[in-house]
């Protein structure tokens, strides 16, 4: 029965989860495409053309500008959202942040104590450029979606977990 019950609690935070980032999927779109962004489509396709290392072609820049096109609207929104609401992401933040990874990494809860290594490890984790940013960018963007979801009104609704997959 405890077996049981432990995984009906595990089950349950996944799809928790799983419905929270449904959520976020929906706010993305929703801001996407439904606030108003004039953009200069021509000059950005010739953009794509010319702007990487390997030139392409017109009809690679065509059929790329779509996501392109979605990704920098997404930019722009989210960019200016965070800087009129002062969403900030500390420091201290993304290194509990990547100390909770490593912690789950190696099996470890969250209570367990910090050791010399795990310091010394994390220090290094946090000198690699990439990982910070990432980190830092991942953790903005939650805090961003957490903000957003105080601004909305959300209507629960109960689904089978067929209908929830089919969403």
């Amino acid at each position: 029965e405890a077996f049981r019950n432990q995984l009906r609690e595990e089950i349950g935070k996944y799809y928790e989860q799983e419905s929270r980032n449904r959520l976020h999927n929906d706010i993305f779109e929703l801001l996407v495409h439904e606030t108003p962004i004039e953009l200069p489509a021509s000059f950005l396709k010739k953009w794509i053309q010319t702007g990487s290392e390997k030139p392409k072609t017109a009809e690679e820049a065509e059929k790329e500008y779509p996501q392109f096109d979605h990704q920098l609207r997404w930019t722009l929104i989210s960019d200016k959202l965070i800087r009129e609401n002062d969403i900030r992401v500390s420091a201290e933040e993304v290194r509990e942040n990547a100390k909770n990874r490593l912690l789950s990494y190696y099996g470890l809860g969250a209570g367990a104590q910090d050791t010399e290594w795990m310091e010394g490890y994390l220090d290094r984790l946090l000198q690699d450029e990439k990982y910070l940013d990432q980190t830092y960018r991942e953790l903005l963007t939650q805090k961003l979606f957490d903000w957003a979801e105080t601004r909305i009104k959300i209507k629960e609704q109960e689904v089978s977990l067929e209908e929830f997959n089919h969403l």
